[in-house]
């Protein structure tokens, strides 16, 4: 089902900006009409979206975005309603748009239910090994005494991660303050990670996941969750957006695994977490 979804997610794509190039050449042979403006709810929406998923950077959104959901409904209604004659091929395309559509925040959003067995509220974080930036050891058990945030992110090549990695970086001064270390952890290739830090030009911890292995031994790897757009220059497996926050002991008491990609936890969230914690 993942490798489906790593196939659905660069095909829909595909479809809309076709389906919006011909939609433009359609309101330009045929002029503005119900049919349409019909067309081109079903077809701009999706394209507008992502397009401003992509620019905004946005860390969060409505789950099931009702109000584009409900506007491409009735575009496609209008469409069929103000044709005079029904054009069957034309009816089947823009129908197979607005599945995508559905498909997409149903669907393609969602994560399957799970829960981490390893990650419980009470319990001792396992022992992680991952590696610097300059390629050294880092263990986890090294944050003993300090309260940590790890933030497990799937990579630059997804924009709400990115949008999550830069408001957290915009919290720079509260997180610290908070006396807590903060851990960001991806699979994805170190070149890719240095590049983000670049930009970020903070000094939160960044670690690499090697073989996304700490990722299986704390059961949050997605195995084939990489589109397979992306997957050459990262991989086909990427770990569940996660945040866990340890006391001074290791101890979990925070765990945030989200159930749809297009959401997540606020940094206020974090800082809360931390100031209401005592030992």
């Amino acid at each position: 089902m993942e490798k489906l979804k790593s196939v659905f997610f660069h095909l829909s794509m595909v479809y809309w900006m076709a389906l919006a190039a011909l939609t433009a050449y359609l309101i330009y042979a045929v002029n503005l009409n119900l049919p349409t403006i019909g067309m081109g709810l079903v077809a701009f929406i999706p394209n507008g979206f992502m397009l401003w998923l992509f620019i905004t950077k946005k860390p969060r959104t409505s789950a099931n975005q009702t109000v584009l959901t409900f506007s491409i409904i009735i575009g496609y209604a209008l469409f069929i309603i103000g044709s005079l004659t029904i054009s069957w091929p034309l009816i089947i395309i823009y129908g197979v748009g607005l599945i995508f559509w559905m498909l997409f925040i149903f669907w393609y959003s969602n994560f399957p239910k799970h829960s981490s067995e390893v990650l419980k509220i009470g319990a001792s974080l396992p022992e992680l090994t991952l590696k610097t930036l300059d390629n050294k050891p880092f263990y986890a058990s090294s944050l003993l005494g300090k309260k940590a945030i790890y933030l497990f992110y799937r990579g630059n090549w997804c924009p709400v991660c990115m949008a999550q990695v830069k408001e957290v970086a915009s919290q720079y001064k509260s997180l610290k303050e908070s006396g807590a270390e903060m851990i960001l952890v991806s699979p994805q290739p170190q070149e890719k990670t240095k590049k983000l830090t670049e930009s970020l030009g903070i000094d939160f911890l960044f670690l690499h996941d090697e073989g996304n292995k700490m990722a299986q031994k704390l059961d949050i790897a997605h195995i084939n969750g990489v589109p397979i757009g992306a997957s050459p220059a990262y991989g086909n497996d990427t770990v569940y957006p996660t945040i866990v926050i340890t006391d001074e002991q290791g101890k979990i008491i925070f765990v945030d695994q989200t159930d749809n990609f297009r959401i997540r936890p606020e940094p206020e969230t974090y800082i809360s977490v931390l100031s209401g914690h005592t030992n």
